[in-house]
């Protein structure tokens, strides 16, 4: 791309991530990228390491999530070969440090110590809690949670994760010379370890608890209130036309309430409204409509948010609205589209879902797609996602 004269960046996944580890091993599979970058690489410490690469332009950090592991950054073109000397060295040269491990681990004692003391951390710790329970990959730690990484997990976890590189997908995006680059990658990617292990992730099966759930809570002495209003199902027909109905419903709610809850009543100092789908580890959707108020009007602003919903499902969006979220939608992918970040996001998650389709990556395509979305279609999401 010619976007930006100094950016090249990248993103490389492999299918298994923490996953693959039972829970009493979850805190050591997440932290174990962190103490690893902590640690340094090879003969350097991380001191030493960032002294060598002072005055380079230049960022390589290695990552495990549920579901695939990893490592992203990126680098200025003159420092192109830096970042792949530093992804060869993650994969085959991570550095042992008892000490950075210690250091990390007490690091995050002292900040979990006090969290819930925070009224904001508190809240979303309950809010999690209330949808998943005491899910220990979903909530957030105790300092004593902690206690369970240890150097032998640790290391273990990580080497393991980055062993084989032979199923790494790697994608990189930016202004580079083809021909050049092919040498790099044949010198430092095609000499990464390759054992040919065949692997993917595990669907742990942690869905959102189902049926009617409320939580009301106090805690803090502010006059403030939090609220959260989540809808989900573990069951979404994941294709490009629905996920597109399914962002315009989300997008026209916004509209909507912005207009009900801020502008008509006053009551809110600002309304999210979000969306969420996924394929993998299984089909399923969210919907989430937060609002922070004066505790007095909590009941009203819901009751408010509640209507705008039920009347999207009896009457379906104005046309107006509808226009509005296509025309928004078509300038946002229009400006996106310019940006080397939008290509890496949008190339990596065609290709994690296993269903590469690049075809509305073409803006002419998108926008008739786009164009294309009824009003009748917004309705019918609407009584389909919110039962």
């Amino acid at each position: 791309t010619d976007y930006k004269n100094d950016q090249i960046i990248f993103d490389a996944f492999s299918p298994g991530g923490h996953s693959l580890y039972p829970d009493a091993d979850y805190q050591s599979a997440s932290a174990a990228t962190s103490i690893v970058d902590e640690a340094g690489l090879g003969e350097f410490s991380n001191t030493q390491l960032q002294k060598k690469l002072t005055g380079k332009k230049v960022s390589v950090s290695p990552y495990i999530g549920e579901l695939f592991e990893g490592i992203s950054g990126g680098s200025s073109p003159d420092d192109l070969e830096t970042m792949f000397q530093l992804i060869y060295l993650h994969f085959t040269a991570p550095r042992t440090d008892t000490a950075a491990l210690r250091s990390y681990v007490s690091k995050q004692q002292s900040i979990f110590a006090n969290l819930m003391s925070n009224p904001q951390y508190y809240y979303s710790d309950r809010a999690t809690r209330a949808k998943y329970g005491d899910q220990v990959r979903r909530v957030w730690p105790k300092t004593e949670d902690l206690d369970a990484i240890n150097a032998e997990k640790v290391y273990g976890i990580y080497r393991d994760r980055f062993a084989d590189a032979g199923d790494f997908t790697f994608v990189f995006v930016g202004n580079f010379e083809l021909e050049p680059m092919k040498k790099l990658l044949a010198t430092y990617l095609g000499n990464l370890p390759a054992t040919g292990r065949a692997e993917t992730w595990q669907d742990l099966d942690i869905d959102l608890k189902e049926g009617v759930i409320v939580d009301t809570f106090q805690r803090g002495a502010a006059p403030k209130a939090l609220v959260e209003l989540t809808w989900h199902e573990a069951n979404f027909d994941y294709n490009r036309r629905n996920n597109t109905v399914f962002n315009t419903m989300i997008n026209v709610l916004k509209i909507k309430m912005r207009e009900s809850m801020r502008e008509d009543k006053g009551g809110v100092y600002g309304v999210s409204v979000s969306g969420n789908i996924s394929k993998i580890p299984a089909p399923g959707y969210s919907v989430q409509v937060s609002f922070n108020s004066e505790p007095g009007q909590v009941e009203d602003l819901i009751a408010t948010a509640k209507q705008d919903i039920e009347n999207l499902k009896n009457t379906g969006p104005t046309a107006k609205d509808l226009q509005k979220v296509r025309e928004s939608a078509i300038q946002g992918s229009t400006k996106a589209m310019e940006n080397n970040g939008f290509w890496l996001s949008s190339i990596l998650q065609q290709y994690r879902t296993d269903t590469p389709d690049f075809k509305y990556l073409d803006l002419k395509k998108y926008t008739a797609l786009i164009n294309s979305i009824t009003a009748a279609e917004v309705q019918a999401a609407a009584r389909r996602y919110f039962t």
